[in-house]
């Protein structure tokens, strides 16, 4: 509210100007993937249903035994900026997945192309799964993808939340990185970090690559 008197006035004459009224909430980016509220409402869909769980939590049950089962959006976006794609995801416990490996659930398409995979080791658990870079294209289709060519499970459910697609301003693009104790972590030739894993784990949690001029160009995490 705007409150030029209370319970007295404070003068009899003269008058009160106000300008430039904002209220706005920092640090959030606008999040461009759509967040339909059941299966009919994503845009690009291949075979399978998706039931909404919650707000804007996906979850696509494996006894549907389907194979391209891909679900998401495409999206218009500017080459020259630079996106950071991000969800999480949670594989039930029962989901008969083989012991080890992984599999592919989500992934990114023509001007954004990424591929994500959720460790076979860790059902039963949410991982979240982020990817930042610029776009080759004004297009991009990012898709969350239970199953491809053939389904990994017959029983069982995924989850997926949380789900963000942000374009990200110059001042958050940060090319440099925290190296905790327990990871270890690779370099190229040029002494540049290019995967880090933790301790005794086969599978980098980070991966950033880098163009011919050495400038960081994207950069990948997966971790719990």
């Amino acid at each position: 509210m705007l409150y030029p008197t209370t319970n007295q006035i404070p003068s009899t004459t003269g008058y009160i100007l106000y300008r430039n009224i904002e209220f706005k909430k920092l640090g959030t980016t606008v999040n461009l993937f759509p967040q339909p509220l059941d299966d009919e409402g994503f845009q690009a869909r291949g075979q399978g249903k998706f039931v909404s769980k919650h707000t804007y939590t996906y979850s696509y049950d494996y006894s549907q035994n389907l194979p391209w089962t891909w679900h998401g959006s495409d999206l218009a976006v500017d080459p020259k900026e630079v996106y950071t794609f991000r969800f999480e995801a949670y594989v039930s416990q029962h989901a008969d997945f083989p012991v080890t490996g992984r599999t592919i659930i989500a992934k990114g398409e023509y001007g954004f192309p990424i591929d994500f995979f959720y460790d076979f080791e860790k059902k039963g658990s949410w991982q979240q799964f982020e990817y930042t870079g610029k776009p080759t294209a004004s297009i991009v289709r990012l898709l969350l993808y239970p199953t491809t060519v053939s389904s990994p499970a017959n029983n069982g459910y995924i989850l997926y939340r949380n789900v963000e697609f942000k374009k990200q301003g110059a001042k958050e693009w940060n090319p440099y990185m925290d190296v905790s104790s327990g990871l270890t972590y690779q370099y190229d030739t040029r002494g540049r970090v290019t995967e880090i894993y933790r301790k005794n784990s086969p599978i980098p949690i980070t991966k950033f690559k880098h163009d011919s001029n050495g400038n960081l160009i994207n950069k990948l995490m997966i971790y719990e």
